[in-house]
């Protein structure tokens, strides 16, 4: 079965990106390419559909390069992967508890990915209200 352990996964240099660099200057950085990093992720998500579609294992999904990416991308990925996720449930929900750090969700919901997905988003909505 999947294991969330961030230790096993090559995000280390993002997270220690992300901790030494100002929320402000990640931002800025994006703000001015927006449509970059939309089309970035779009392509990579693409990218991740295609050399995973045939894979079983979660975790060989989370460690293609094209999902070390879209992780990569951080927060800025989030409602690009909630927007996603309403859409169509898939398994690129692999990607949030990679950049949350944890996944909130009981294993109960494991084996139902509909439910996970939506459980997910229901989730990242419920963080966004309380912070906004």
């Amino acid at each position: 079965m999947y294991n969330h352990t961030l230790l096993e996964l090559p995000v280390a240099d993002y997270r220690h990106r992300r901790a030494n660099t100002s929320t402000s200057a990640v931002h800025s950085l994006y703000l001015t390419n927006t449509l970059d990093y939309v089309a970035n992720y779009a392509a990579l998500k693409a990218r991740w559909e295609s050399s995973t579609k045939f894979l079983s294992s979660l975790d060989e999904m989370v460690e293609a390069d094209a999902m070390q990416s879209i992780i990569a991308l951080g927060d800025l990925a989030v409602p690009l992967i909630v927007t996603d996720l309403k859409a169509t449930p898939s398994f690129l929900y692999l990607a949030l508890p990679e950049i949350y750090g944890f996944d909130p969700l009981p294993d109960s919901l494991n084996g139902d990915l509909a439910g996970l997905c939506r459980a997910w988003v229901e989730w990242i909505e419920r963080q966004r209200v309380v912070a906004g």
